[in-house]
């Protein structure tokens, strides 16, 4: 289920100021959930794609999963405590957050992740796309999104990474 916010503007400079602030706090959140994602030490000198996953064991595998939803979160309170960002504009970025974590990491498990990275790991075509657009397209996967957006997904990453 999802939430419909909806936000209304004496002006249209406040709106357009609104979305410009929104711009440049989703580039800001997406760099820093990156940065601390995916800052671990686990064979860390290499491309983190296919075989950075498969040289993990298990236990390396579960620590790099919950450290993506630890992560992401860290990531959202950091945002949320930046004294710059103006109030409209972290009540829209809070309500996107929380559907985007509701869907998606609600109800599922690091084992579940975890093993949805090795199906998608399994497939050799699949060897050059890194951990973070992998756990990504496991997500949506779990959480039966279009299968054709999914393998677009795919198909596009797949065609930048290919060596």
């Amino acid at each position: 289920m999802s939430d419909l916010v909806v936000i209304s503007f004496d002006d249209e400079h406040q709106a357009f100021e609104l979305r410009v602030t929104l711009a440049k706090l989703q580039k800001v959140f997406w760099i820093a959930a990156i940065v601390i994602l995916f800052s671990g030490y686990v064979y860390a000198d290499g491309p983190r794609d296919a075989n950075y996953w498969n040289r993990m064991d298990m236990g390396q595998k579960q620590s790099y999963v919950a450290g993506v939803s630890d992560g992401i979160n860290f990531a959202s309170m950091v945002l949320s405590q930046d004294q710059n960002v103006d109030k409209k504009c972290q009540t829209v970025v809070d309500a996107s957050y929380k559907a985007t974590m509701e869907k998606y990491f609600t109800n599922i498990t690091n084992s579940q992740l975890s093993s949805g990275l090795d199906v998608f790991y399994s497939n050799y075509n699949n060897q050059n796309i890194s951990t973070d657009k992998a756990v990504w397209i496991v997500l949506k996967t779990i959480h039966n999104d279009p299968e054709k957006e999914i393998n677009e997904l795919i198909k596009s990453w797949r065609k930048v990474t290919s060596p």
